[in-house]
């Protein structure tokens, strides 16, 4: 989902509630998102960053799209849930 930048950080949080609604929990591992979202009352996480080289999303897609072996490249939870969604059939139908 988009969120288009602001002219300051107060700025850039209220554009992210009128876009996604509340939230409690943020993912993040960049310190100045994290900083902004703790100081507005949300609980962050950070993810720890795997192999980057071979574990991309854009991999993933690029994959799907190609109906090229993937599953190796998300966990077996993902896996199944890409399934259920006929992601490769999605992929395929929007590029």
């Amino acid at each position: 989902m988009p969120i288009n930048d602001a002219r300051n950080h107060t700025e850039w949080i209220k554009s992210i509630k009128n876009t996604i609604g509340e939230y409690n929990l943020i993912f993040t591992n960049d310190e100045l998102t994290e900083k902004l979202f703790k100081e507005d009352g949300a609980e962050v996480l950070n993810v720890p960053l795997q192999d980057r080289n071979e574990l991309s999303a854009t991999e993933v897609r690029k994959r799907l799209e190609l109906d090229k072996e993937w599953e190796s490249l998300v966990t077996p939870e993902i896996a199944q849930y890409l399934k259920e969604i006929n992601a490769v059939e999605r992929m395929k139908s929007i590029v």
